[in-house]
């Protein structure tokens, strides 16, 4: 089964620009570039592709009128750098020379090597993008790009002939990951270097390492592919056969800088502004352990294989509904994050290749841009609804996508937490298949990638799709710090379940498909079948939470986006708050009511209530204020339990407060209730008042 995504994708890797004219579909590509099978395919789904191509065009002149061109500059001296590479360089400077921002990939080269012509192939490469030559200094408040001349690439060898197949994949493992993390001086090395491992006469391995600065993942498919062309000609001494680019990167910074400014800056962050208003700040996915209070990059990959009868029901039901194979996954993958953390608005980021102009496909650069997609759901809401409702959202993105990350969060200016990202945590995107050994034919030589496991995760948890032939290969890549396997293949687990569902009935209502499969549902159901225990019948809630608390007093009791509390901890929370509301007058079986968004602070209140003697009562915040205002009459509310934010329109008069967050916390109950006695509660006391 053939998606129209994947068509399109296909003529991008020949070299074909497909394009709307007069409601025809038109291409540019050189003589002799379109292949017999891309043209077939082409031509069989025409009509398919215009409306792809529309749907993803749509809204391009958002800012009021289409791109301008790129010009090539006269002087290139003093050029400022564009706004990603000036954030990396910043980073660079705060942190030190760091290997976060480096990518490498491995070829493996079976056959004769020459490697005068690897030498120079590489050297040519560098020679015709400016940006790997390029290096970055501070002019006052601007950072300006330092244009080099020419220079021969740094390649290093190693031979490793002498050891046996095993050793030499450990050894080719080790070396890769250090070349990974050797990090590179922005200030004067090239940003690109090789190192050349000997296996044997006739077995080499390439690893070839770019600063980001320089580069992306879309850059990397260039590199392979002039280094196929340019090594093919020098084993035969012939001249450099690539057409010279018409553009460099310097010039897309320059024509970004002159741009990005005035109406155009401000309709841009105008859209976001109303977009993201009121999101949430990070995601609520279930953690394996609390939230560490400064972020780590380990991570790890599992690797998740989706069957050919599924890979094709998915891209058949794309067809059926008018949507991209994105549009499809990344809907169902919001719809899943959705019911797992328990939240309607999820946010989730994805990488876009940011290449807005045709000049700029053939360029080495740092192009790559993220775009923000919030999903919004409602219950009741059938998925083939949601999925339409998340395509104008998606299209909307896209029509807006020339906002710099960076700039965005410049503006937005959200509360900076050195425990979680900006903005969003959890990252979606559509990946290539990096085996190359059915484009590349260098003469004598045989050349295919070697995979490579990442041990960086650049953010909580990112889910990347890549089609394999008839099957997908889902790679999740998490931080170890706050997901573990286990969690991650309950992730995928239930991941894949919900898919079979949606292509089986798309019609359903989001909340009506199961997360689990039958065998896992079935194995969560034999582990809770174990010996019956009495229930004490006189017991209270909170005295039961006590003896888990005395029992496992470090375990986690609770945990809330990102946030977690032990048992020991929440009790004591719970108790002072007790002790604090008691001292405020809550006697046995008074109303308090609780007017909490799910929180950490909701599980303490409501065990402090109950420790108090006190009933609860629910005020959802949301309500309307009449409504409000009749539960708290109604119910002979005392005191309510509220947090800062949401005092605004809440029905006070004649009720006293308490807060539970903010400055007055600690002066109010968390610091002066650490001692003192509770009063005794009985089971058969009031605990909570529902309206």
């Amino acid at each position: 089964m053939t998606s129209i995504s994947q068509i399109v994708d296909e003529a991008i890797d020949e070299g074909v620009y497909l394009f709307v004219k007069d409601d025809r579909l038109a291409f540019k590509a050189k003589e002799g570039r379109m292949s017999d099978a891309l043209r077939e395919k082409l031509g069989r789904y025409k009509t398919e592709i215009i409306a792809y191509l529309r749907d993803m065009n749509e809204g391009t002149e958002a800012w009021g009128g289409a791109l301008p061109a790129i010009e090539r500059l006269h002087d290139r001296i003093g050029v400022l750098a564009s706004f990603a590479q000036q954030r990396l360089w910043l980073v660079d400077q705060i942190d030190g020379s760091s290997s976060e921002y480096n990518a490498s990939v491995i070829l493996r080269l079976q056959g004769r090597l020459d490697r005068q012509a690897m030498q120079r192939a590489l050297d040519a490469v560098v020679e015709r993008h400016e940006v790997l030559r390029t290096n970055f200094a501070a002019a006052g408040e601007v950072v300006i790009q330092v244009i080099n001349e020419s220079a021969a690439v740094p390649v290093s060898a190693m031979n490793l002939s002498s050891l046996d197949a095993e050793r030499q994949q450990s050894e080719l493992a080790s070396l890769a990951q250090w070349e990974a993390k050797t990090p590179f001086d922005l200030s004067k090395d090239l940003m690109l270097r090789a190192v050349l491992i000997v296996l044997s006469d006739t077995e080499h391995a390439l690893i070839v390492t770019q600063h980001h600065i320089a580069s992306d993942g879309w850059s990397v498919g260039i590199l392979i592919r002039e280094f196929n062309v340019l090594y093919a000609a020098f084993v035969r001494n012939e001249v450099n056969p690539l057409a010279p680019l018409d553009i460099q990167y310097a010039d897309y910074a320059q024509w970004q800088r002159s741009w990005l400014k005035g109406e155009v800056l401000d309709s841009l962050l105008g859209y976001w502004s109303t977009e993201l208003s009121g999101a949430p700040p990070v995601h609520a996915l279930p953690l394996a352990g609390a939230r560490p209070a400064r972020q780590s990059h380990a991570g790890a990959v599992y690797r998740q294989h989706v069957e050919e009868r599924l890979t094709s029901a998915l891209k058949l039901l794309c067809q059926r509904q008018n949507v991209t194979f994105f549009m499809l996954m990344q809907t169902a993958f919001a719809l899943w994050m959705s019911r797992l953390s328990h939240e309607s608005d999820v946010v989730i980021g994805t990488p876009i290749a940011g290449r807005s102009h045709q000049q700029l496909e053939a360029l080495i650069g740092f192009f790559v841009n993220n775009l923000v997609l919030r999903s919004r759901f409602d219950r009741n809401m059938p998925f083939c609804d949601a999925l339409a409702a998340q395509k104008q959202t998606i299209l909307q993105a896209y029509a807006h996508q020339h906002i710099p990350f960076e700039t965005l969060v410049g503006h937005l200016k959200p509360a900076r937490r050195a425990s979680y990202d900006p903005i969003f945590q959890i990252v979606f995107g559509l990946g290539l298949n990096n085996d190359v050994s059915a484009s590349l034919s260098l003469s004598d030589l045989q050349v295919s990638t070697i995979q490579q496991e990442s041990t960086l995760a650049k953010v909580d948890l990112e889910l990347t799709v890549i089609e394999q032939a008839d099957q997908l290969e889902i790679c999740w890549t998490y931080r170890t710090d706050l997901f573990d396997e286990k969690l991650i293949s309950e992730f995928a687990r239930s991941y894949a379940q919900l898919l079979r569902q949606i292509v089986m009935n798309p019609h359903r209502g989001i909340f009506e498909y199961a997360l689990l499969d039958g065998e896992r549902h079935d194995q969560l159901l034999a582990a809770g079948q174990g010996a019956l225990k009495p229930y004490v019948q006189e017991a209270c809630i909170h005295t039961q939470f006590e003896a888990q608390v005395a029992r496992t007093p470090a375990a986690i009791a609770v945990q809330y986006a990102g946030q977690a509390l032990t048992y020991a901890q929440l009790n004591d929370k719970a108790d002072r708050l007790a002790r604090y509301l008691v001292d405020a007058g809550v006697t046995h079986e008074a109303r308090v009511g609780i007017h909490l968004s799910r929180s950490l602070e909701l599980m303490i209140a409501v065990l402090g209530v109950l420790k108090a003697g006190g009933a609860y009562v629910p005020l959802e915040p949301g309500l309307p204020k009449d409504r409000l205002s009749y539960m708290v009459q109604d119910a002979g509310i005392g005191w309510v339990v509220v947090a800062s934010l949401a005092l605004e329109g809440l029905p006070l008069q004649g009720v006293d407060v308490v807060m539970m967050d903010g400055a007055a916390t600690e002066a109010q109950w968390l610091g002066a209730y650490a001692q003192g006695s509770l009063p005794r509660v009985e089971a058969s006391d009031l605990a909570y008042v529902m309206y």
